[in-house]
Order: C-alpha cells, then sequence, then structure tokens
C-alpha cells in the first residue's frame, strides 16, 4: 500500500509488492502501482465478460442454495469472468451444468491448479 506524506513535495513511497505475471500501471488517486492485468481489469470492472476455455483438473466444488456440496467431474468447462462473479459451464454427458462462484472461490481454485485455463 502506497503512504502519503502531508507535505505535497515528498514523493509517495513505492508498494513493498512482488508483482508477477502480464501487469499494467494503475493510477489511483495520483499514485501509480503495478497490478497483475486480469486482476486490474476485474477490479475496475474494466473486463465486463470474458470467456475462456479450460479444464477441470481437481477437486472443484458448488453448492446448489444451502444444500450439500456438488463436485463437478473433471473434463473441459468455459469461464465466463465479469467484475462480480465467475460462470462455470460444462458438460457430463448429454447433461450440461453452470454454476456462478465468486471471485475469492474461483482464484483459489486457479492457484491451487484445480482449474487450468487453456492457451
Amino acid at each position: 500500500m502506497t503512504t502519503r506524506s502531508a507535505d505535497p513535495r515528498v514523493a509517495p513511497a513505492e508498494p513493498a509488492a512482488i508483482v508477477r505475471g502480464p501487469t499494467r500501471r494503475l493510477r489511483d488517486a495520483g499514485n501509480a502501482c503495478l497490478a497483475p492485468a486480469d486482476a486490474l481489469e476485474v477490479a475496475t470492472g474494466a473486463m465486463q465478460m470474458a470467456a475462456k476455455q479450460g479444464r477441470i483438473v481437481g477437486r472443484v466444488t458448488y453448492r446448489e442454495g444451502d444444500g450439500q456440496e456438488i463436485v463437478i467431474r473433471p473434463g473441459p468447462c468455459e469461464i465466463n469472468v465479469t467484475h462480480l462473479d465467475v460462470t462455470l459451464s460444462w458438460t457430463d454427458g448429454d447433461t450440461r451444468g453452470s454454476t456462478a462462484l465468486p471471485l475469492a472461490e474461483y482464484t483459489r481454485y486457479l492457484t491451487s491448479g484445480a482449474i487450468v485455463l487453456d492457451d
């Protein structure tokens, strides 16, 4: 996080963070910082909807209402990211499935390797 001095002649401190992957420069209230490109688009709402192809390779679950967790079987899926949530769509034989996940849960599945994006 960037801090500001009461004296406008003093430059703000640089953020102490490591950023990996593609980045973009973000200006927020006069302070410049770097953010991962996808996270920046999600955080600013610039990414309205981006369909991506991926694969479920680990344990990915969802809930219907307050019910128990349902496991999505491994295989191909379509991923639609908005600034509010992520929609996963998949097929299981003749049945099509779809669920909305909070961004934090989707990010957890990506970082753990349970969902892999196709290039």
